[in-house]
């Protein structure tokens, strides 16, 4: 089964977040799918996380669970929220690091030209 079915056959609720708002060893599992959630609207840049970027973010987004406000808007919102920001930290990390990789060969490239 793909992963991508295997999401969809166990879909994160509302009530599975504030019932565990306050329990990081059970939210942090929940956390860590809601990311890969998250993360399957990049394959439209043809871009795809490892399976540590998600833990990653989850662990960044759990000390923020104390800030939820029930008054402000739904939980599945919020945490999707942070998660998404998160992961476009991760992308464009990894996008810049990849730019400076061909930027250093271009230079490299050039060097060796102007020696030869």
């Amino acid at each position: 089964m793909s992963q991508k079915k295997q999401l969809m056959a166990n879909p994160i609720t509302e009530s599975m977040l504030l019932e565990n708002i306050n329990k990081p060893d059970q939210l942090y599992p929940i956390l860590v799918e809601l990311a890969k959630m998250v993360g399957e609207r990049y394959e439209k840049y043809d871009f795809e996380f490892e399976d540590s970027v998600f833990e990653e973010s989850a662990k960044m987004v759990l000390p923020k669970a104390s800030r939820y406000n029930n008054d402000k808007g739904k939980a599945l919102n919020f945490f999707a929220t942070c998660l998404g920001c998160c992961l476009t930290q991760f992308r464009r990390k990894e996008h810049n690091k990849e730019l400076l990789k061909k930027k250093f060969k271009d230079y490299v490239q050039k060097q060796k030209n102007l020696h030869t």
